[in-house]
């Protein structure tokens, strides 16, 4: 039973992680996260930063904290 439940943990933080750039960056990483991406969007829910999306201006302060986050 303790293999089947390090095996399951393991597949269960795979694809977790996949929602990471999707949630940070507004970019999916898998057809999963895309699908996710148009069902938020058509409930005009953004999911990424607000910061960047409104204020363009703000762009060149917002891109070094993203980049320093990777």
């Amino acid at each position: 039973m303790r293999g089947l439940a390090s095996v399951e943990a393991a597949n269960n933080s795979a694809s977790n992680s996949n929602f990471i750039p999707m949630l940070t960056l507004g970019i999916p990483s898998s057809g999963t996260t895309a699908i996710m991406q148009g069902v938020l969007t058509l409930y005009n829910l953004t999911p990424a930063p607000p910061c960047s999306i409104p204020r363009p201006n703000w762009s060149g302060a917002s891109s070094p904290r993203y980049s320093s986050a990777m």
